[in-house]
């Protein structure tokens, strides 16, 4: 549970950091994405590399209720190349579903997802009140163990920032979300204007 947890916490980091990118879909079908390897290659003496396993990526299911700008073409998280840097460079892969805010219906669609039983291995853009109360009903583990023991760097920030502490701290004292935190606080608006 820690690995998963702490997996989580850098890919989240990770990808809100950079969340704009989208992916080309220039690609040739069959052709290796740039920054990616064929599935064989040979030495420098000529030598089939293929039967050599390369290193499998973790592989974790994330949710998300996520109205995406039409104007984009995405319509999931998978259409952003954070998700391929993130693979390339942490060996994590996230399989994402992503749902329609169409009507505001998120909270029902999370709701079906929490009562069905299988769950992902985390969730983003749901609001904290609708976390903090499935926190507190016990269908989210509280995270306060795992970011005081498990992620010093985290706690760091945490601690410079008591407003985001507070932010993020459930009405029973306890931690069931991560915040969604820029470094400067000044950029935390990031609007879309040269």
């Amino acid at each position: 549970m820690k690995r998963i947890i702490t997996i989580l916490m850098a890919v989240i980091l990770s990808a809100v950091s950079i969340m704009g990118c989208s992916r080309s879909t220039d690609n040739t079908p069959g052709e290796p994405t740039p920054g990616t390897s064929s599935p064989t290659s040979t030495s420098s003496s000529g030598e089939d590399k293929s039967d050599q396993k390369e290193k499998e990526p973790v592989v974790l299911e994330g949710w998300s209720a996520y109205a995406f700008d039409d104007s984009t073409g995405h319509t999931s998280y998978n259409d952003q190349m954070i998700w391929d840097v993130i693979e390339e460079k942490l060996g994590i892969r996230v399989n994402w579903t992503t749902v329609t805010t169409a009507g505001g219906n998120q909270n029902t669609q999370f709701g079906v997802l929490m009562a069905s039983g299988e769950l992902p291995d985390f969730f983003v853009d749901m609001s904290p009140t609708t976390l903090e109360q499935y926190g507190m009903k016990g269908a989210l583990i509280d995270l306060t163990d795992y970011i005081n023991k498990d992620m010093p760097d985290f706690q760091a920030l945490l601690d410079k920032d008591p407003e985001a502490i507070g932010s993020i701290t459930s009405a029973d004292g306890k931690i069931y979300f991560f915040p969604r935190l820029l470094v400067e606080k000044e950029l935390r608006c990031w609007c879309g204007t040269s």
